[in-house]
């Protein structure tokens, strides 16, 4: 399964997805909030190849195998952004929901309230919307649609989000594909040794072997570079040092 779910299956932080209809939400619009209070309690969330190279300076880029309720295939690790090393926390969320100032935000935190699903035909997407978000109403904000059901400009640049979101995860998903081929990733067992506090320990992520790839022969390090693999694995090396900061 990709990362556009069936709407039985709700990726972190959508917990009523709906495929938009011009009958149904004629009336709906959306604010124009900037909080983040939805994203308060997840420590960690899904980063695309597109953005690896800035996420990089702000949060360790890990791979952790898929979960559905994260909106990742099961079959495969996907790479996240950590945002804590403690479960149910977000460090860069502060209370009144403002993300912390000159932080990159990624891409899956600012789609929000939108997200594509799979349509019946499976080739094809539909743009649905979290009914629950507090930053839809039919009281206040941009329409969705028109007086007329059309989509509004607002919708409009929603669904080109989307699809610019669903691309990137397909080249994602290949980027994956390519470590996994070559036996790139490992398990690993992480501990963060903290100052006057016990040691947290991190089961179950995926890191870049670097004994691996070190190793690789030429033919094999050409593969990376023919299919783009170098920067991103790069930008994954260089952003575990930001492990430093939940120190």
């Amino acid at each position: 399964m990709s990362e556009t779910q069936s709407q039985s299956v709700k990726p972190v932080f959508y917990e009523q997805p709906m495929m938009l209809s011009r009958e149904t939400h004629k009336d709906l619009k959306l604010s124009d909030s900037t909080s983040f209070t939805f994203a308060q309690n997840v420590a960690s969330v899904p980063v695309v190849i597109s953005e690896f190279a800035v996420a990089s300076a702000h949060y360790p880029i890990v791979f952790v195998q898929g979960d559905e309720s994260r909106g990742t295939a099961a079959d495969r690790p996907m790479p996240m952004a950590l945002l804590s090393t403690q479960s149910g926390r977000n460090d860069f969320v502060d209370e009144d929901g403002s993300w912390k100032a000159g932080t990159y935000i990624p891409a899956y935190v600012r789609r929000y309230p939108f997200v594509f699903a799979s349509a019946e035909d499976k080739d094809n997407f539909v743009l649905c919307a979290d009914l629950s978000s507090d930053r839809l109403s039919r009281e206040e904000g941009a329409p969705l649609f028109t007086d007329g059901g059309e989509p509004t400009e607002t919708t409009s640049r929603a669904l080109s989000f989307c699809n610019d979101f669903q691309r990137d995860y397909a080249m994602t998903e290949r980027f994956v594909d390519t470590l996994m081929g070559l036996d790139l990733l490992s398990v690993q067992r992480l501990t963060i040794t903290r100052r006057n506090q016990p040691n947290t320990v991190l089961e179950g992520l995926s890191l870049l072997n670097r004994d691996k790839f070190r190793k690789l022969t030429d033919e094999e390090f050409l593969e990376l570079r023919r299919n783009g693999c170098l920067g991103p694995v790069y930008a994954h090396l260089s952003s575990l040092h930001r492990l430093r900061q939940f120190i």
